[in-house]
């Protein structure tokens, strides 16, 4: 369901005199729904929480005050990811490194768990719509030149691209959904599920894929 426009939760912190701050930005589902959480590390530590409906997440730390940022399996969820890089664009100091992890749309953009619950949700009305992608409704799923393309407007030059994750985890997590959501009427099936799907995505996304990846990783720097 969509949530409020939500203030960050911690006080506001950080300035440009601190090159070495590192963010990671990730996504967390709550039980109010999926919220995007963003966390720094370095110098200074604080946390950030925005709901996935605010338009426009700005993290209240002064503009090139950061070194790096990673935003695996994020992006897909925010309202506007033009709005998102352009704010991971402002944070980043010139030659500031982004690293973005992404669904990626082509051969295997079907096996997608979440996509493919919401689609049983959505046409046969057995099942309650997934709270993970609200409130887009869909994992959003990029092609590369699209991906390079949106990231390069942002002012970022790319410096890596990898095809991962052979999307092992799909079907079983998909068959979990249907059966703990659908069968069972367990509320928790969904975030039960997903905390156990982080558990094992650092080895998932480990794995190169090829033709059948199921996620795009890339590194840019600013500048």
């Amino acid at each position: 369901m969509p949530h409020p426009a939500a203030a960050p939760t911690s006080p506001p912190g950080g300035n440009a005199e601190r090159p070495d701050l590192r963010l990671s930005v990730a996504l967390d589902l709550a039980e109010d729904g999926p919220r995007v959480v963003v966390r720094s590390d370095g110098p200074e530590v604080g946390t950030w929480t925005y709901g996935t409906d605010v338009q426009h997440i700005v993290v209240p730390l002064a503009a090139g005050s950061v070194r790096r940022i990673e935003a695996l399996d994020v992006m897909e969820h925010v309202t506007d990811e033009q709005v998102f890089l352009a704010e991971c664009a402002r944070l980043l100091g010139m030659g500031g490194e982004l690293r973005l992890r992404v669904p990626v749309d082509g051969l295997t953009g079907w096996l997608d768990a979440i996509n493919l619950y919401r689609y049983l949700a959505e046409t046969t009305g057995l099942a309650p719509e997934p709270d993970e992608p609200q409130p887009t409704g869909w994992h959003r799923h990029y092609r590369k030149r699209d991906l390079l393309r949106l990231v390069g407007e942002a002012g970022f030059s790319i410096t890596d691209v990898r095809a991962v994750n052979p999307g092992l985890a799909e079907l079983p997590h998909a068959a979990g959904l249907v059966a703990g959501s659908v069968l069972l009427k367990h509320p928790e099936t969904e975030r039960t599920l997903f905390r156990l799907r982080r558990r094992v995505a650092d080895l998932e996304n480990a794995l190169p894929a090829g033709p059948f990846a199921t996620r795009l990783d890339i590194t840019a720097r600013r500048g």
